[in-house]
């Protein structure tokens, strides 16, 4: 029997053990009602009216298109039955942890290692609330297109061919129409060109960044309809509320907090509120930025080079909605 089927189906069968529990949850109070039970265009089901909602819509302070639509097909005749929307979560996390899998394989060629990787994701706490709450599909769901999006760009890198090079270009654009969360992705892509792809030596900066650029005019257009719809909603705090110092700050401890999460997952919350918002925790700029920074060039590991970067970040850190 094939050895990825069988990874594959091992896969699965230990996020279903782990998740499959929430098929039986109910909505809760917190966003499930604006996104779903007092929802009037998403109670109603999947219909041209709801789709042309969704694509001009700014509800929740947020242009998600693909959400609401998605939201709408899980009604089913009237009926907003919580175990339908969080069986969908569950299916498209399922999905995305048999990408992760593929993608990885397809990258370094270890089968194993990739799938221990994938699992890891497939069953890490800090994927409790995408899988478990039903206002996070939109995480669940720009995974999924996000995944997609770098597997036709490896193609199109080992193979060639426009059409792989346009199926990335769209799938990111699905995944940005359901989060804004992949406005990193152009970046993510450039980590693969250094590690495993290794073809900064080959091509240079300059020639990597440039064949990227219609990815990049992708995000620029999602990050302007993003701020501006978050903007409208007064989502977005003042610059007098929120100087620059504070913004970058909290982006540094933010990036901090997610790493020490993602390896000892304790305390985790449903909301972090910002630092200098009321509820947060007041930390200094430079006791944030410049203190760490020395700690890291004094290691005798790091060399003085970073050579640990993370790019799941979609930004909300900085301009602290």
């Amino acid at each position: 029997m094939n050895r990825h089927f069988v990874l594959g189906l091992i896969l699965v069968a230990l996020t279903l053990a782990v998740f499959s529990q929430v098929r039986g949850f109910e909505f809760i109070n917190y966003d499930d009602t604006d996104y779903i039970t007092r929802n009037d265009m998403v109670s109603r089901g999947l219909s041209g009216e709801g789709v042309r909602w969704a694509l001009t819509a700014g509800r929740s302070a947020t242009w998600q298109p693909l959400v609401w639509i998605s939201l709408m097909a899980d009604i089913r005749n009237g009926d907003a039955d919580p175990g339908d929307f969080h069986t969908t979560n569950l299916v498209l996390h399922v999905l995305n942890a048999l990408l992760l899998y593929l993608l990885l394989f397809l990258l370094t060629g270890e089968a194993v290692p990739s799938f221990f990787v994938a699992a890891l994701f497939a069953v890490h706490p800090l994927h409790v609330e995408s899988v478990a709450w039903v206002t996070e599909r939109k995480d669940v769901l720009s995974t999924f297109w996000g995944l997609l999006s770098l597997l036709a760009w490896v193609r199109w890198v080992r193979k060639g061919g426009a059409i792989w090079y346009t199926a990335a270009a769209v799938a990111l654009a699905l995944g940005l129409m359901a989060k804004p969360m992949l406005v990193t992705w152009p970046f993510v892509m450039l980590l693969l060109d250094w590690w495993p792809l290794e073809r900064w030596g080959k091509m240079g900066a300059a020639g990597l960044v440039k064949e990227k650029l219609p990815l990049f005019a992708v995000i620029v257009a999602a990050s302007l309809i993003a701020f501006n719809v978050q903007s409208g909603d007064q989502a977005v705090a003042s610059w007098e509320t929120l100087p620059l110092g504070a913004r970058l700050s909290n982006a540094v401890v933010s990036y901090g907090a997610y790493l020490a999460k993602t390896i000892w997952p304790t305390g985790l919350s449903i909301l972090y509120p910002h630092p200098f918002m009321p509820g947060g925790i007041p930390c200094r700029p430079r006791r944030c930025v410049v203190r760490p920074w020395h700690w890291w060039r004094s290691r005798p590991w790091s060399g003085g080079n970073v050579r640990g970067v993370t790019c799941w970040w979609d930004g909300s850190d900085f301009w602290a909605r």
